[in-house]
């Protein structure tokens, strides 16, 4: 009886063990996906650095979304919640054929993060918000919309509940040639403040 507790409980740790592994695989092939698709400093941009408020990732497209996490141990988790947003909550179609080629990674995604109360929702989009802004309120994960206008860096702080609801910004100087072929687009965002 006692062997087989022990047993048990091995198998139960190496089992947590696997789906960990798993994990880190998972959260590092979403950044790799990620950075294919959209580091093209002609077309689209990714860009990652360590700032004050801590870890930024911003990607650019006709848009551009700035996600902030302040602390760097929950890197993986984040890069799987980019991709997530990107593939079921970025409003912009131009990402389309990326969302195409990768549904059924997405859809993985979603299941592994969509436990509990997420799971009650059968529309993707209300699964997908439901675990983005659960899992960012556990993470501390931020997001913006950005806006890159007439030299200034416009950022609208949003709520993953509700992106929709702009909860906070700030403006600041641009770095026009990292983001040239953004500056030049018309963006269908209000002015900056």
């Amino acid at each position: 009886m006692k062997h087989t507790l022990v047993i048990a409980v091995f198998l139960a740790c190496a089992a947590a063990i696997d789906d960990t592994q798993a994990g880190g695989a998972l959260s590092s092939k979403s950044r790799d996906l990620l950075y294919a698709y959209f580091d093209h400093p002609d077309v689209q941009t990714i860009r990652e650095q360590q700032a004050r408020s801590g870890l930024e990732v911003e990607i650019c497209g006709d848009e551009c979304d700035l996600f902030v996490l302040p602390d760097e141990k929950n890197a993986l988790v984040m890069w799987d919640l980019i991709m997530l947003y990107e593939v079921f909550l970025s409003p912009t179609s131009a990402y389309d054929d990326f969302r195409a080629q990768h549904a059924q990674y997405s859809r993985d995604l979603l299941g592994r993060y969509s436990a509990g109360r997420c799971s009650k929702h059968s529309d993707e989009k209300k699964r997908a918000t439901c675990s983005v802004a659960s899992m960012a309120k556990r993470i501390g994960l931020k997001y913006a919309f950005v806006r890159y206008d007439e030299g200034a860096r416009c950022k609208a702080f949003k709520s993953f509940d509700d992106l929709s609801k702009v909860i906070g910004g700030d403006v600041s100087p641009t770095e026009p040639e990292r983001w040239g072929h953004v500056l030049n687009r018309a963006s269908p965002a209000a002015p900056c403040p």
